[in-house]
């Protein structure tokens, strides 16, 4: 299994030479330092299996071989930075504006919660976004 960061093309080698069944993924290297954040590509290659099934009692088995899983690629978001609040804004009327942003991922919902209560959710993940809330 590779991964690949977006930007720098840098790759990683997460597990090679194994036959795990199932991996489990910590947001690190092949030696276990913490990658940084980002948008990465992960590949997995693997080869055929060979499968022999007994089809019946006493004959020969037959074997088969499943098809390999090579150069399929998905990519993942690796986001450990917390969402920031970058200032409160009044205006005007007995509002505020919250102004946030998420450098790495971009943000999904923003609710706030207090005297006075707003949310505000997004498809698209902007990278910097200002909610309005009434003041309270």
């Amino acid at each position: 299994m590779k991964l690949k960061e977006v930007t720098t093309k840098k790759e990683y080698t997460l597990l090679s030479d194994s036959h795990a069944s199932s991996f489990v993924w910590k947001g690190t290297d092949g030696s276990n330092a913490p990658l940084p954040d980002g948008f990465y590509y992960w590949t997995l290659e693997a080869d055929a299996p060979t499968i022999t099934f007994i089809v019946e009692e006493g004959k020969e088995p037959v074997p088969k071989t499943a098809p390999a899983y090579n150069g399929q690629s998905q990519m993942v978001l690796l986001d450990r930075t917390a969402p920031e609040v970058l200032g409160v804004h009044p205006l005007g009327n007995n509002r505020l504006a919250i102004e946030t942003r998420d450098m790495v991922g971009g943000l999904k919902k923003v609710t706030t919660i207090g005297s006075a209560q707003g949310s505000e959710s997004w498809t698209t993940s902007p990278i910097r976004t200002a909610v309005a809330v009434p003041a309270g």
